[in-house]
């Protein structure tokens, strides 16, 4: 009997044994990264961590690989981004000397633009500039040429700066620069419109800040001579080599069972501007992308990036976790998101898990049966900046340039790039060689949303609430909204009134 008992007493330890010794293998795993563009071998992900609890084998890893520094904390609820950040800076011994934002240090510029276009503004060096990623062959060129030759700089000195103006000066004095996706359509008109009642009528715009309204300049020659007109007398505009994502991609999604087209999001013409900007303007500290239903509190974010200066390698944004299948056959999607979260414990957690019913329409199927790479932090697309060197690695980097070009080419039908353009932007971000930092600023990046609670409801972190003080980006105005949003992030704060 005591043999017995002996027996399965030890059989019990050795299996807690060997149960202990997996765990803690899983908790030191690292997940296989494969190349940029390819898919991750799911057999390998699963004998990495046996078990498929991907938060307790990967959760330390990618917790190291990714730094994310949030801009909000519970302990201080009340303070803004900038305080915050300001604060977790100076713990890790990083504090940037307090100068004005256009005297302040610039990047290094190893690459500044050619001599020619220095003295060119950037509206008529912007139509010069070959983006070697989206070039398409079938512009307008007699067009566009007529345009250049008629179109010269505006002087800046002393003036409010606009996309037309010198690239040269755009270098010296520029803090921020921020691409707009716009459409030469009705609607387009109508919200470039509602944009400059609002938030780039800021006293900040033209001064350290400037935002471009992203066009094509393969637009069909009746739209673009009135896009030209337009540009001249706003001066708030930039023309891209690069077609609509729906000049690209023409055929129904597989998802759909090809019944109907995809979101057809401005992937090519965003990272166009990309390349335009890391070639024209490498002096400028930061440049980023925003909606075109986006508003924007330069009046707080201008300060928050002048603190962030002497951290060379920035990505700001509100982070979420996602992992991403680089060519998702199964869905026809080129950069196809699944095990969203809004953490990365979340995301681990979704990671191998199904959703939905097979056969079903709504039917998700885990990320780890259909090759996605593992979770990785990105930027919402309402609205996301890179520092200068960070956006210098996105638009030179051979292996995105290629995956852009891959994009364009002979599968854009099979596998559509026409949404996540923001989850494509983590998933290259993650492959960046230095230690990147990722600015958190989600808790005020929020959608537009009115109601009887709003007063209550914009003071807090919900993702859909009336925009407030510290708002810095306010997303979803589709159908108006910004001058109202840029009064309520302008001081005096005025009470809530739900009308």
């Amino acid at each position: 009997a005591g043999h017995r008992g002996g027996g399965r007493s030890s059989g019990r330890r050795g299996v807690r044994h060997r149960g202990v010794h997996k765990r803690g293998a899983e908790q030191g795993a690292t997940p296989p990264f494969p190349p940029l563009g390819e898919n991750a071998n799911g057999s390998a992900m699963k004998e990495a961590c046996p078990s498929r609890k991907y938060d307790v084998c990967f959760g330390k890893a990618l917790g190291m690989r990714y730094s994310v520094l949030d801009a909000f904390s519970p302990r201080q609820p009340n303070s803004s981004a900038l305080e915050v950040i300001s604060s977790g800076l100076r713990k890790v011994g990083i504090q940037c000397s307090p100068r004005a934002a256009h005297t302040g240090e610039r990047p290094d510029t190893t690459s500044p633009p050619p001599e020619h276009m220095r003295r060119s503004s950037l509206l008529s060096a912007a139509l010069l500039v070959n983006a070697s990623a989206t070039m398409q062959l079938d512009a307008d060129l007699g067009l566009i040429s007529s345009f250049v030759s008629t179109s010269a700089p505006r002087p800046d000195q002393g003036r409010r700066l606009r996309c037309d103006s010198p690239v040269e000066g755009l270098n010296s004095r520029l803090l921020l620069l921020l691409g707009i996706p716009s459409h030469f359509s009705k609607r387009g008109r109508l919200r470039r419109d509602a944009a400059r009642r609002g938030w780039l009528a800021s006293a900040h715009v033209g001064t350290a800040a400037l935002g471009c309204f992203l066009l094509s300049a393969y637009t069909p020659a009746a739209e673009l001579t009135a896009l030209f007109s337009e540009a001249r007398e706003h001066g708030d505009m930039l023309f891209v080599h690069a077609a609509e994502t729906g000049w690209l991609v023409t055929t129904p999604t597989r998802y759909s069972n090809y019944t109907r087209l995809g979101r057809q999001m401005p992937t090519f013409k965003q990272y166009a501007f990309f390349q335009l900007a890391a070639e024209l303007l490498p002096a400028v500290p930061f440049v980023g992308k925003v909606d075109d239903d986006t508003a924007v509190n330069t009046r707080l974010l201008l300060p928050l990036l002048d603190s962030l200066r002497c951290v060379p390698d920035t990505f700001i944004g509100a982070i979420n976790w996602a992992a991403l299948v680089p060519r998702a056959v199964w869905s026809g999607v080129r950069a196809d998101r699944c095990g969203f979260g809004w953490g990365l414990g979340a995301s681990l957690s979704n990671y191998g898990r199904s959703f939905g019913t097979q056969g079903k329409k709504d039917f998700q199927p885990a990320c780890d049966d259909v090759g996605a790479v593992p979770p990785l932090p990105y930027a919402t697309g309402a609205g996301y900046i890179f520092s200068a060197r960070v956006l210098r690695y996105v638009a030179t980097d051979k292996q995105v340039v290629r995956w852009v070009s891959e994009a364009r080419g002979a599968e854009r039908e099979s596998l559509q790039w026409q949404k996540f353009e923001d989850t494509t932007t983590g998933y290259w971000l993650s492959y960046y060689q230095s230690a990147l930092k990722y600015i958190n600023i989600g808790r005020w990046v929020h959608d537009f949303r009115c109601s009887e609670r709003g007063g209550q409801a914009r003071e807090g972190g919900g993702l859909y609430r009336p925009p407030a003080l510290k708002s810095l980006f306010v997303h979803g105005l589709k159908f108006g909204g910004f001058s109202f949003a840029q009064e309520s992030m302008t001081p005096p704060a005025v009470p809530y009134s739900h009308r």
